[in-house]
């Protein structure tokens, strides 16, 4: 994503000449009209001004430096081309008509004004750009915006990633996962995009980007019409293309962890259209729901509100640009700890996921509000229709689980299923490890309190 048209202001700064206290205005917007005091040679007036530049050659000491580089945008909006930021005049005392010896410059932006949107769009883009190419004006821009209430965004590119060159523990080879797809269901839909982004990190976050791979892959299949406005793919695009999977399969061979931004998707997409790729193999991480976004002051864990908070503009639903978003967000260190390890730290934790299998319809309120989250089809559950949660696998989470089960939902002690959960197998719907959670056992200091019996119906 580029940086796109900014509202530019005018900025108006004062200078002197023999006599005469002259205006230079920079009026930087294209449909932007402003009134503005100017002096031309003695003569004060007020008048409505298209873009204009107004300044007095004799101040400009053989270039912008003094005029225009605290604005360099503005003044090439004005000119039209990126010509120099010094020892560059844009008109000449001709322009005015004023006698010779009158050393005024005047540039109007009649042409600029002329243009259509979209023409305006382009030639902004293209200054916008030349400005980003060099570090002093990419400085500059960024303090214009600034100045006017306006943050700069990064643009979201593996050269823009903030390194870590110094390591601390041992590092390990990591790769941020991102699919396109016909639909949401794995049974059926078929991805359209594959991209996967690798990095290595170590115990306290991401160091560097490594490798990429992306590529189209024909699903067979017409793209239904609201994906592709969503994703910008069509039916010409991946037509003949396909994944190579033997290359896939090598690239992710020696890859410690697999991260995705909503990991239950993009997981159980690939392993259901790539089964010889070996994503069945790797841990897993998801960076939506591992990381309390929330509490970070996000206000949201999608990654288009995320990159929005932290001032990034990237390609949103494009397989490549979500991964480098992700590995972005990831990355933030302006807390004491990144998302990055807090992801990890809590993924590599156990934890046990709780069936609340055969629970009454009218505790439903209570379930959802308690973070249970309801499988209709028992993708999740292990083949049960009903409402389950994920909680830490310690005795002080399983006996607050407990309690509320036996007191807000059965009215007593059941036994419901449950199944041991970790980074090999979460988010892949395969749950083989399967415990009976007996809240008459893990609730005990509970029952005994509340004075209930220890007879558990099994459910």
């Amino acid at each position: 994503m580029r940086l796109k048209t900014f509202i530019w202001r005018s900025w108006l700064r004062r200078c002197s000449t023999r006599s005469t206290m002259e205006y230079r205005c920079l009026v930087a917007s294209p449909g932007m009209v402003r009134a503005a005091p100017i002096a031309v040679h003695g003569r004060s007036t007020r008048q409505k001004l298209s873009p204009l530049q107004l300044s007095c050659s004799r101040c400009w000491r053989g270039g912008f430096d003094r005029s225009i580089a605290s604005s360099p945008v503005a003044a090439t909006l004005l000119s039209g081309r990126i010509s120099g930021f010094r020892g560059t005049r844009i008109g000449s005392c001709g322009d005015t008509g004023e006698p010779s010896g009158r050393s005024c410059v005047i540039h109007r932006g009649d042409e600029l004004m002329a243009l259509t949107n979209a023409e305006r769009r382009r030639r902004l883009d293209g200054i916008i750009a030349a400005c980003l190419k060099n570090e002093s004006t990419t400085r500059l821009l960024h303090e214009s915006l600034e100045r006017v209430g306006i943050q700069a965004f990064t643009t979201v590119t593996k050269d823009a990633f903030p390194v870590r060159e110094t390591a601390e523990g041992e590092v390990r080879k990591g790769a941020v996962l991102d699919v396109e797809t016909t639909g949401l269901d794995p049974r059926k839909d078929r991805i359209t995009e594959l991209a996967m982004q690798f990095f290595t990190y170590d115990d306290h976050g991401i160091l560097v980007l490594g490798e990429s791979y992306v590529s189209f892959n024909d699903p067979g299949i017409a793209i239904p019409e609201e994906v592709t406005a969503l994703t910008g793919i069509t039916d010409d695009m991946v037509k003949g293309e396909s994944i190579d999977v033997p290359a896939v399969k090598l690239m992710i061979n020696d890859v410690d962890m697999i991260i995705a931004h909503n990991a239950a998707f993009d997981r159980r997409m690939v392993e259901a259209n790539l089964p010889e790729c070996g994503f069945d193999k790797k841990d897993w991480h998801c960076s939506t729901n591992q990381v309390d976004w929330l509490a970070r002051g996000t206000g949201g864990r999608s990654m288009e509100i995320l990159a929005a908070r932290m001032k990034l503009a990237y390609g949103a639903h494009r397989a490549h640009d979500d991964c480098l978003a992700t590995l972005f967000v990831l990355a933030d260190r302006s807390g004491d700890e990144s998302p990055f390890a807090e992801m990890r730290r809590n993924g590599e934790a156990p934890s046990m996921l709780v069936v609340a299998k055969g629970s009454p319809f009218e505790t439903k309120d209570a379930l959802k509000a308690a973070g249970y989250s309801w499988d209709p089809d028992g993708e999740s559950t292990g083949g049960y229709k009903a409402w389950w949660k994920e909680i830490e696998a310690t005795g002080e989470a399983k006996g607050r689980e407990a309690g509320f089960l036996r007191d807000k939902v059965y009215g007593g002690d059941v036994t419901v299923p449950a199944f041991l959960v970790d980074p090999r197998s979460r988010y892949s719907g395969r749950l083989v490890v399967k415990e009976q959670f007996q809240t008459a056992t893990l609730g005990l200091d509970q029952s005994l309190e509340a004075g209930t019996g220890t007879d558990a119906l099994e459910m």
